[in-house]
């Protein structure tokens, strides 16, 4: 009996050796003797951890070299010249390894740091303009409008305004915004009190632009519209924009005292056809984090019909001639006339506002771009 259990215990020894796989053979960059493990659930050793033992630290680089700071203030970069996650490992070639700073993104093509564009610079500045839609209130009170004209010799009723919408103009999509800078309001006013006073005084500070024919009268629509316009309620007044190369008609569609701001936007008249531009452009009082106030307008718009299209563009030599000419030179001689107009009063600064600044810039327009 013990000499079969020991050939028993021997043949389970030999089973067990042969399932494990341990061999005792030459093998090929061994010794006599080696151990090659066949378990299934023999882990493998660990890889290497990735270090970051480089010399990655921030650094400002300056063409002209030197200690920071300098002047101008050089531009933020890092200088980096080893891989992301591991340590001594060359970089390919043409592989821009700069990592900007906070505030800056990175140009891949030119492996440079920009300064991040702010939607208060580029293609979506002023998005809530660019989708603006006329409340359907105020758009029933501006279809509802008609007026009587002479049509062959007969007096016929016609539809007075229909609301010129920003897709359905031409060419690309101009956005602005200009500000003036108000450190401190006129003794005795509040800022309601100065906004409702620029506001009710309008005509008197749109002036138009400086090349002959390009001068600007802001007038009502009709004596209503005037009534209207000067009331504390002036939704739906229509106010014409009166030169003599064209009339363009706006219509107050929205306006708040407390928060500060109205509303204009375009449409066709039956008194003057089309307005040259098709959009929607605020005026305002806004208070801004320091305690001082900014007086603004911004837009956002296209050209109105197709005419104005070709005008805007059929000038030899001038770009933009409707909108740098003509709306441009409209909005900053607006400021100059407020910024004059403002300071004159007891108590009040005013930051001077500069007209050689670029505040409007063009974008190819496409509906369903900068969605809300």
């Amino acid at each position: 009996m013990k000499k079969n259990y020991f050939l028993v215990v021997l043949t389970l020894l030999f089973m067990l050796c042969a399932q494990v796989g341990y061999t005792q053979t030459d093998v090929e960059g061994g010794e006599l003797g080696e151990v090659i493990i066949d378990n299934p659930y023999h882990e493998p050793d660990p890889e290497p951890e990735p270090c970051f033992d480089c010399s990655c630290d921030p650094v400002f680089c300056s063409p002209g070299g030197g200690d920071y700071p300098t002047n101008p203030e050089p531009e933020p970069c890092y200088d980096c010249s080893c891989d992301e996650s591991f340590c001594n490992t060359d970089v390919p070639p043409n592989v821009c390894t700069l990592v900007c700073l906070k505030g800056f993104e990175l140009d891949p093509d030119s492996c440079q740091c920009n300064p991040v564009q702010t939607e208060s610079q580029g293609p979506c500045m002023n998005r809530d303009l660019r989708h603006k839609k006329v409340s359907s209130n105020v758009a029933e009170m501006i279809n509802q409008r008609s007026q009587w004209m002479s049509a062959n010799g007969n007096a016929v009723e016609v539809k007075s305004f229909e609301i010129q919408n920003i897709e359905d103009g031409y060419g690309d999509i101009n956005l602005d915004r200009y500000d003036l800078g108000i450190n401190k309001i006129p003794n005795g006013y509040t800022p309601q009190m100065l906004f409702e006073e620029i506001r009710t005084n309008f005509s008197n500070f749109v002036t138009g632009g400086d090349l002959p024919g390009m001068g600007v009268d802001v007038v009502p629509y009709s004596p209503e519209d005037g009534l209207k316009w000067n009331s504390s309620n002036p939704i739906g007044a229509a106010m014409d924009f009166d030169n003599s190369l064209d009339t363009s008609t706006v219509i107050c569609t929205e306006y708040n005292y407390n928060e500060m701001y109205w509303n204009f936007t375009t449409v066709r008249s039956a008194d003057h056809l089309g307005h040259f531009v098709s959009g929607t452009r605020q005026f305002g009082m806004q208070t801004n984090s320091d305690g001082s106030y900014s007086f603004y307008l911004r837009g956002a718009d296209r050209l109105g019909q197709a005419i104005d299209f070709g005008a805007n563009n059929g000038i030899p030599g001038v770009d933009d001639f409707l909108f740098n000419q003509a709306a441009d030179a409209t909005w900053k001689n607006l400021m100059t006339t407020l910024e004059n107009y403002i300071k004159a009063k007891t108590g009040a600064i005013v930051v001077p506002f500069d007209k050689d600044e670029d505040y409007a810039k063009r974008y190819e327009y496409n509906q369903s771009d900068c969605p809300e």
